[in-house]
């Protein structure tokens, strides 16, 4: 049973076919052999189909000895850089302690370091107990410490002309813009970044690489060249993570990036190697249900969950709900929907399933700033995983237009706040109350169910992926 019927909503982008994405991942491939490449990194989760692929054809028929790893990565404003850095490791990693001789060598790298981040290094950790502290604490600590990145700098956008000079008081808001206004900033915003990546100052970068030198990522890439190979380079914030989480494992890390899908053209020459399309977007942006992992972030670094793991936790539980009264149930709560929010309802943007699938989220999280999160394509770790990913990946597709997924999420957040404000004694938040109580019967069923369904769609595709591959010879 399909809980949510895929809706027909018109959207404005054209998504890459499963034939191209194949190929798009051999040609990168050949481009990383061209480059001397030794490790191959996939950011998670939209990247795991394309590290599949790679996997199938190229690591596996060719024999390669190729490094391979994957790890979230997404922009800094999304996400603290020492959550990502920490992610990258494996769990033992984080909780290991210096050795001596990396103790030793910390301590000399802060002699070392300017005036004003030492001071702060030293208000940030106690450098006596260092041996006390596991490799996640010392970067939380340190991890930003003397970072500076200027395309995160306004000033300098706007000295480049990728931003306007003059506007209104206020940070400069790129998606308020027109689309064609936003599609031009993006591009420029890339062409910026890359030029200015060498230009990332780090002042505890030393120290990084001392602390992280004996993990498994960077004695791989010592001396090894690494090939990113990734969905989408949207807007370039993702690049700028990229070289200093790379070289905060190893100063001098070589890396160069290939992509399905980037606005700007222009390859070759700088870090973005390879750009399959400027205008179709790739097929598994945000689709965790197509992709079989939920990725979401917790507390220390991001954690993954297998779709189908658990679907088997839920299988095994076997909840005792006959199918009609979830039938009902969601009847119900779709003509509450209807009749109650009818002023937010539009068929090419918000359906009734998009009220449904918000209700469940706020049933079982109350957190508005989860909410948000959620809406800003940044989920996190709460214990409504599988409803919060029910109503993240029905969102408009990140490559949406901008006005579309700015609408979205604006009447998500007056659908809430209306929600939020309703006083108890309120009919609409009476009738609210009724369902979220129905719901919490309904909820293992329904949360089966889900799990069914993205489990079917995922070895769907992954089906059709596999019978690409199977007629593909060298």
């Amino acid at each position: 049973m399909d809980i949510y019927p895929e809706p027909d909503k018109k959207r404005f982008v054209s998504k890459i076919t499963m034939k191209d994405m194949v190929s798009a991942v051999l040609l990168m491939a050949d481009r990383a052999e061209k480059e001397g490449a030794a490790v191959f990194f996939f950011p998670e989760a939209g990247a795991l189909p394309l590290k599949h692929v790679f996997e199938k054809l190229v690591a596996g028929q060719k024999k390669s000895a190729a490094k391979i790893f994957s790890s979230k990565v997404t922009a800094a404003v999304k996400s603290p850089l020492s959550k990502q850095i920490c992610t990258i490791l494996k769990p033992s990693e984080r909780r290991r302690r210096l050795s001596r001789a990396q103790a030793a060598g910390f301590r000399k790298a802060v002699a070392a370091l300017p005036v004003r981040s030492r001071r702060e290094l030293l208000k940030a950790i106690d450098i006596g107990q260092l041996e006390s502290l596991s490799l996640r604490e010392i970067i939380e600590k340190i991890g930003t410490i003397g970072l500076y990145v200027p395309s995160e700098d306004e000033s300098n956008l706007a000295e480049a002309g990728v931003i306007p000079k003059t506007r209104r008081s206020g940070r400069y808001l790129p998606e308020d813009g027109s689309p064609k206004e936003f599609y031009d900033f993006r591009k420029r915003n890339i062409a910026y970044i890359l030029d200015s990546l060498s230009d990332i100052t780090h002042d505890t970068r030393d120290l990084l690489n001392i602390v992280l030198s004996e993990t498994e990522f960077a004695r791989e890439i010592r001396g090894n060249r690494i090939y990113v190979i990734d969905e989408a380079v949207s807007r370039g914030r993702t690049l700028n993570v990229l070289e200093i989480i790379f070289k905060s494992f190893y100063k001098d890390a070589a890396w160069k990036i290939g992509v399905l899908f980037c606005p700007l053209r222009i390859v070759g020459e700088s870090k973005l190697d390879f750009v399959f399309s400027s205008r179709k977007v790739p097929p598994f942006s945000n689709r965790p249900d197509l992709v079989g992992q939920i990725v979401v972030e917790s507390s220390t670094a991001f954690v993954k969950y297998s779709i189908d793991k658990l679907l088997a936790e839920r299988e095994n539980r076997r909840p005792k709900v006959k199918p009609k009264q979830l039938d009902s149930y969601l009847k119900n709560l779709r003509r509450f929907a209807s009749r109650s929010f009818h002023d937010f309802l539009d068929p090419a943007l918000v359906t009734e399933d998009d009220l449904v699938r918000l209700f469940h989220f706020k049933f079982v999280c109350q957190d508005h700033d989860i909410l948000k999160r959620s809406l800003n394509l940044n989920p996190a770790k709460t214990s409504g995983l599988i409803e919060e990913t029910g109503f993240y990946l029905h969102m408009p597709h990140p490559f949406d237009s901008m006005p579309i997924r700015r609408e979205y999420k604006n009447r998500m957040l007056q659908i809430s706040d209306k929600l939020d404000r309703l006083p108890a004694s309120s009919p609409l938040k009476k009738s609210f109350l009724r369902f979220k109580e129905e719901f919490r019967d309904l909820r293992e069923y329904y949360e089966l169910l889900e799990l069914r369904c993205w489990s079917q769609r995922y070895h769907g595709r992954l089906a059709e992926m596999n019978k690409l591959l199977k007629n593909i010879r060298f």
